[in-house]
């Protein structure tokens, strides 16, 4: 705002403007909204200031020293604020004094003392406008010099709201903590800058705001409604920048991202880097990477992308998409190859576009001892076993002998193994190696699997806790008694991996020297060497669910 203008208000407050310049700031009120919210800011100070002098009327000096200094920000304003302050208050000498001599009857005793009191609460009343307004200058200057933003491209309508009045927003200006953005209902965007590179565009139809509360004062850019698309240049980890919605918290390294915000959800699509989303309706955080999108609203839901399995501690890597051939190829691409070998490619068929039918009884095994499985888990105490498999039936495995149709084994023998996936009739069951000579055989209840395509998970992690994920659900875990009748809970027990043979090969479809068949198709089979949590699972499960024909293999990462 001119200096002119700011005089001319702090003149009409203390009540010494003449008729020219009463006229020429009622037509600075017409036309500009933000001279008047002006005016009414300083007439509050002002007020403020007549409670302490206790005769404003009396000490127009006074008045206009203070509104004046009180926008300013450096030390040195400040400073000469107090003196001029101190110097004009009555008592003091000051030019705005009154006589003495022709109140002196009226003055009650201790007058003079109360007097240079009320002045001095003056110059206190500088000290705190000039400090209030020096640490909002230091708060800005974490995000911009002086300003949290800039506006730097304007098109169509863009207003800032102001006292109940729309000011039109104009490229080159400085957007400050509390100042709402609101852009025009059609062909209307903003792009506000930040010193650092940081820019957040917003589209047509959009509020939007920086907000901070006081027990945190780090900015917020919060959008209440609309599109904004940001890029957010690379921070410190411990310097996030905050984003919000009604419904998110967003925290971000450094990222492109766009954030949509409709009436009962925002929705957070993530285009570079990693953010941090938070449900505020429940408290529910999950990490969202690039090509993932998210919805904050009753829960958080993230959608994953075709193909975009979770990798970190994948050690072997099953897709079926060879399509011909006496090999299935480890395509996890840790260490050695780990390729399985098929002996009798009559009991097979490759599926198209991709899997393999295990048609008769055979076994699938891998050349070289699985080296790189047993040595990786021992390591972490933890393993993963998923599989995209369809049963031929529900009648395979001898549940009262307790010897199930081998889906996947690390083993020598019928007794002898580090871990095993099976199915017995119509529950999977996993056995683990946790020391020398202690083995733990644990299944899912009956009637947990179907003859259809299904996605099973076991994780086992380094606590002990075995869990079973059968199509994106959790189901219990437990053993079944001598008669094969009673169903018994189990959580898992303490064991290591340290005891793991690494002389011991991979094999899918039955056991080394034994007959454990089982037929059905294969269309993933994964290893990894630590216990994927909830997220990863859905993950990789939708990343299946993403393709059209369901019967087909997934992508390899």
């Amino acid at each position: 705002m001119d200096e002119g203008i700011l005089q001319l208000i702090d003149g009409a407050i203390a009540g010494d403007l003449s008729d020219e310049e009463r006229r020429v700031l009622r037509r600075a009120l017409d036309s500009d909204p933000a001279v008047g919210s002006e005016l009414l800011e300083q007439q509050a100070t002002a007020q403020a200031l007549g409670v302490l002098l206790g005769d404003p009327a009396g000490n127009r000096r006074v008045v206009r020293s203070v509104l004046a200094d009180l926008r300013g920000t450096a030390p040195a304003a400040f400073r000469a604020g107090v003196k001029r302050a101190l110097a004009a208050a009555p008592g003091r000498g000051g030019a705005g004094a009154r006589p003495r001599r022709r109140l002196a009857a009226a003055r009650p005793r201790g007058y003079r003392v109360w007097r240079w009191v009320t002045g001095l609460a003056a110059a206190v009343l500088i000290a705190l406008g000039a400090l209030v307004r020096w640490q909002s200058d230091l708060l800005g200057r974490r995000w911009g010099a002086g300003a949290v933003a800039t506006v730097r491209q304007v098109s169509g309508e863009v207003y800032r709201l102001s006292a109940e009045h729309r000011v039109p927003v104009k490229a080159g200006e400085r957007v400050d903590i509390g100042q709402t953005i609101v852009t025009g209902a059609r062909a209307s965007a903003v792009t506000l800058a930040r010193q650092d590179g940081s820019a957040f565009e917003l589209a047509a139809a959009t509020t939007f705001a920086f907000r901070q509360s006081e027990a945190d004062p780090a900015p917020v850019a919060f959008t209440e409604s609309g599109l904004i698309r940001a890029v957010i240049t690379p921070r410190p980890p411990a310097e996030p920048v905050r984003l919000g919605t009604p419904h998110a918290a967003i925290r971000v390294i450094g990222t492109r991202l766009e954030v949509r915000v409709q009436a009962e959800a925002s929705r957070i699509a993530v285009s570079e880097g990693v953010v941090e989303v938070t449900n505020l309706r429940d408290g529910a955080t999950e990490r969202v990477a690039a090509g993932c999108v998210c919805m904050a609203g009753n829960r958080l839901v993230v959608e994953w992308p075709a193909g975009a399995r979770t990798r970190r501690g994948l050690v072997a890597l099953y897709t079926f998409a060879e399509g011909r051939g006496r090999f299935v190829r480890d395509v996890a691409g840790m260490g050695p190859a780990l390729d399985l070998e098929i002996p009798e490619p009559g009991a097979v068929a490759w599926l198209q576009p991709a899997g393999l039918a295990v048609r008769a009884p055979t076994l699938i095994a891998s050349v070289r001892p699985a080296e790189k499985i047993a040595r990786a888990c021992a390591a972490s105490d933890e393993i993963t076993i998923e599989a995209w498999i369809r049963p031929a039936n529900i009648t395979q495995g001898r549940v009262w002998e307790r010897m199930p149709a081998r889906i996947a084994t690390m083993s020598a023998s019928a007794s002898r193994r580090n871990f095993e996936l099976g199915q017995n009739l119509n529950t999977i069951t996993v056995r683990l190696r946790t020391g020398p000579d202690h083995e733990k055989c644990l299944w899912t209840p009956y009637g947990s699997l179907h003859p259809q395509l299904t996605h099973v998970v076991v994780t086992r992690r380094h606590s002990g806790e075995v869990s079973f994920w059968i199509d994106g659900v959790r189901a219990q875990v437990g053993t079944y008694d001598e008669a094969g009748t009673r169903f018994v809970p189990h959580g898992g027990e303490p064991g290591r991996f340290g005891a793991w043979d690494a002389g011991m090969r991979l094999a899918l479809a039955n056991e080394f020297g034994a007959d454990r068949a089982w037929l059905g198709e294969y269309h993933l089979l994964a290893v990894y060497s630590r216990a994927l949590d909830e997220s990863e699972i859905r993950q990789n499960r939708a990343a299946g669910l993403a393709l059209q024909d369901r019967r087909t293999a997934l992508p390899p990462p």
